[in-house]
């Protein structure tokens, strides 16, 4: 059982000292934990922990629960056992998100992907309406920037994953083009890398912790995102309309990515273990009930795509300032 007792208090101040008994031993606070994300700590050993004086080792439930998963952990019958630390441990908030996040994302995915998928279409075509809005003039240089804009963001998430290579230059560039989806809307940085061909490949370095590549694709990313943000910056201040329309196509294109109804072509497993679609293409709700002989949800995914759409809106209805 937990024990936690005030062993001293200041008088002049709110601090004090206390002691938290654990069934892994006592820990006297105020305290400095290392932090063990994935159940270890860098470049130190347990040994080497418990010579520097540490007591307690912090750890992220959510990551432990991603890489290296809970079956890795129960057979060394506890994370005390995979880490070698026989002292406490804390782990933080990670577990919230596991159960409100993750766990519910899958299951709706595994069970009720048309719905879900309605959800994002209309949480997408929502906020290419809002993006849109912000074009002052609707000229026709604007018009065909969103046709533009649609049509690359069209073709993009039509890409197939492709092998390549392991070239340090290579992981570089991939880093750096990876980046700007965390900029530019409709599109993630995992696509990116899929299509690259260096999605597995990264997550397979962070595993391992391979350095040089590590080190590379960071000065990449680094790079990618300092640039380009610099460029976003200058095109919104020198061409804004222009921008934000392509920006507005970025958008609707994206939407073929997030369609509803689709047919796998082949799968893939995932880091996790998971079998999840490679390669997808967009069908008729129709040919959806033909094919896997399942109904296909069309009113119902119509009503989550109202729901997505609506929720932006009043999002951004009242995240406006008072006039």
């Amino acid at each position: 059982m937990l024990d936690f007792n005030v062993v001293a208090e200041s008088t002049k101040t709110n601090a004090r000292a206390c002691v938290l008994r654990t069934p892994h031993g006592p820990v006297e606070t105020p305290v400095f934990m290392p932090v063990g994300t994935l159940g270890t700590v860098k470049s130190m050993s347990p040994e080497e922990l418990t010579a520097a004086g540490a007591r307690i080792i912090l750890g992220n439930t959510y990551h432990l629960y991603l890489r290296p998963g809970c079956e890795v952990i129960d057979r060394f019958s506890g994370l005390h056992g995979f880490m070698n630390w026989h002292g406490p441990i804390l782990t933080d908030s990670g577990g919230f998100q596991i159960f409100s996040l993750a766990k519910l994302l899958k299951f709706l995915l595994g069970n009720y992907p048309i719905f879900v998928w309605s959800f994002f279409f209309g949480l997408i075509l929502a906020s290419a309406i809002i993006v849109y809005r912000k074009i002052s003039n609707h000229t026709l240089i604007n018009i065909v920037a969103i046709i533009t804009g649609t049509v690359v963001m069209f073709i993009v998430t039509m890409f197939a994953p492709t092998e390549s290579s392991e070239a340090y230059w290579f992981i570089f560039i991939s880093g750096a083009i990876a980046v700007c989806a965390m900029i530019l809307p409709g599109i993630s940085g995992a696509f990116i890398l899929l299509i690259l061909g260096k999605y597995q490949f990264i997550l397979d370095s962070v595993s391992t912790f391979d350095l040089p590549v590590l080190i590379v694709f960071g000065f990449g990313v680094i790079m990618g995102l300092v640039s380009f943000s610099n460029l976003l910056s200058w095109l919104l201040a020198r061409y804004r309309d222009v921008t934000i329309s392509v920006l507005t196509g970025f958008l609707i294109g994206s939407l073929n990515k997030v369609w509803p109804w689709k047919e796998t072509i082949t799968s893939r497993i995932s880091s996790h273990g998971d079998m999840v679609p490679l390669i997808q293409k967009n069908i008729l709700p129709g040919d959806y009930d033909v094919l896997y002989g399942v109904e296909h949800g069309l009113v119902p995914a119509l009503l989550f795509m109202l729901i997505g759409m609506a929720l932006v809106l009043i999002l951004e209805r009242f995240s406006k300032p008072p006039e």
